[in-house]
């Protein structure tokens, strides 16, 4: 049976500035209330069929599928021209649109976007999740808001590195993207995101370094400060490197994107409700 694969990021709604710039136009009156309303204002941007998504010189044709609450689907691909042959071994040209299905959830509390890998599409999910992130900048921007998209990856994917390098890292470092959402959200994170508001951060970087001649310790799942900050940053929330002795090459700690494999059966040609809960089952185990 053929498989479907999702890649699976978690983006993140900011003001652009702290200080709101009441228009005239404008629907909201202060900051909070703009806020209050980042995902209501995504989520006309996400529904809107005048959206333009483009690639690096060519178009991408979008196609909003279904909605259901804070639940989108949307179908994007590309124009292609094949060459083909009839059964008299002529040759003849015709247009192919091959086409990656996008899984949005806009709740407030998951923020999630699911894509599938369609190879002859797009080359690899990060392309197309590119795409997405700019065009919809474009727009939030009219509004004051800003994106910014992370890959989902396995904490313990950070642990079996750090692991594998004992006694050997000089430094870490984690870039946080500020945190909007509570869920994931722990007490060290939070302290970061009262000290990234107040300066209007979008991103800020924390480096641990090791003495002169010595190694950073104590970095385990039991230092609940660094482990706060781990699953923060494996759940979307930045990204975090080291650098061990000797060297001055930054290592990623988490190579690994977080993907899932669906049967093809399950999510085509079936209504999006049930394409719905084949996806989600999938996503309720990444907190499992």
């Amino acid at each position: 049976m053929s498989k479907k694969v999702f890649f699976v990021y978690r983006y993140q709604i900011l003001p652009i500035s702290s200080n709101l710039q009441i228009r005239l136009d404008s629907n909201y009156n202060s900051i909070d209330e703009l806020i209050e309303n980042k995902n209501k204002i995504l989520g006309k941007i996400i529904i809107d069929e005048k959206a333009n998504y483009r690639g690096k010189g060519y178009n991408v044709i979008s196609k909003h599928e279904a909605s259901d609450g804070g639940i989108h689907f949307l179908r994007m691909g590309v124009e292609k021209m094949l060459s083909i042959h009839d059964k008299e071994f002529k040759s003849k040209t015709e247009f192919d649109y091959p086409n990656s299905l996008v899984y949005i959830n806009n709740d407030p509390e998951q923020q999630l976007i699911l894509i599938e890998h369609e190879f002859n599409a797009f080359y690899k999910p990060k392309a197309l999740k590119n795409i997405i992130e700019k065009t919809w900048n474009l727009y939030l921007k009219e509004e004051g808001l800003t994106a910014y998209f992370s890959e989902i990856t396995e904490a313990s994917e950070f642990w079996d590195t750090i692991l594998y390098y004992k006694g050997k890292i000089k430094a870490l470092n984690f870039t946080f993207i500020r945190p909007n959402m509570a869920n994931i959200s722990g007490k060290a994170v939070n302290a970061i995101k009262i000290l990234k508001n107040q300066s209007n951060s979008h991103k800020t970087t924390l480096g641990l370094n090791a003495p002169k001649k010595g190694v950073l310790e104590n970095i385990t799942p039991e230092n609940e400060e660094i482990s706060d900050l781990v699953d923060y940053q494996a759940k979307g929330g930045g990204n975090a490197t080291i650098r061990i002795k000797g060297s001055r090459k930054k290592i990623k700690t988490s190579k690994k994107q977080v993907t899932f494999e669906v049967d093809e059966a399950t999510i085509e040609n079936v209504p999006f409700n049930k394409v719905s809960q084949v996806l989600e089952s999938f996503i309720n185990t990444m907190d499992g």
